[in-house]
């Protein structure tokens, strides 16, 4: 059997060639390879990066809750420890030495023995100044002024007592000189302590003692 023209310095023949291109048939093929995973960037990485943050949100809590727990133990020790201090303390009795208005006068509250009833004075005594007195607190109230020349009688008011360790808070208001019907006169808010102290319930600070 003859060689083709155009083959003679071919060795093989053209079924047994060594040429590169693959057979039309070669057998079973391989799986095509996986697709490479998605940068973190992408969106399908959105949904397990907002799951992994969830670990952190629940421990955010639990520590916020932590720290309330414990700043109110804190806070239940200090009102504890305030507490017991005025129950040694206790006087039953407190005052505050006022100058309003050119007048000196005293605010005392005295607390009964039961402790059930706390009674607060407002009194100018002899100063001549002393035009009008008012005081008050919830829905009690007493004023007296000067009349034909003589000097206001102190006013008093009494209150119902839940807490006997409790300050009492007062509204005060004292006229001198300056002072005319109609007027308020000069206001002070006043907290007295049963521990004998007393205290501008405004600023905090304390008062000078009527003692």
């Amino acid at each position: 059997m003859r060689k083709e023209e155009g083959m003679a310095n071919t060795n093989t023949d053209w079924f047994t060639s060594g040429q590169n291109t693959p057979p039309w048939y070669s057998g079973p093929q391989s799986p095509p390879a996986a697709p490479p995973p998605p940068s973190p960037g992408t969106t399908l990485d959105a949904k397990p990066a907002r799951r992994r943050t969830w670990p952190y949100i629940v421990a955010a809590a639990v520590v916020t809750l932590g720290t309330a727990g414990i700043v109110h133990h804190v806070h239940e020790e200090h009102e504890q420890k305030v507490r017991t201090m005025k129950a040694v303390a206790y006087k039953g009795r407190s005052g505050a030495a006022l100058h309003l208005d050119s007048v000196d006068a005293t605010a005392t509250a005295y607390w009964s023995v039961r402790r059930d009833k706390v009674t607060v004075e407002l009194s100018s005594y002899y100063d001549p100044d002393a035009r009008y007195l008012h005081i008050d607190a919830g829905r009690k109230t007493a004023t007296n002024v000067r009349k034909h020349g003589w000097y206001p009688l102190p006013v008093e008011i009494t209150l119902p007592v839940t807490d006997s360790l409790a300050d009492v808070t007062v509204r005060i208001a004292v006229g001198g000189k300056s002072w005319h019907a109609g007027s308020l006169g000069m206001v002070r808010t006043v907290r007295l302590s049963p521990t004998g102290t007393a205290y501008d319930a405004k600023s905090g600070k304390q008062l000078p003692s009527d003692l």
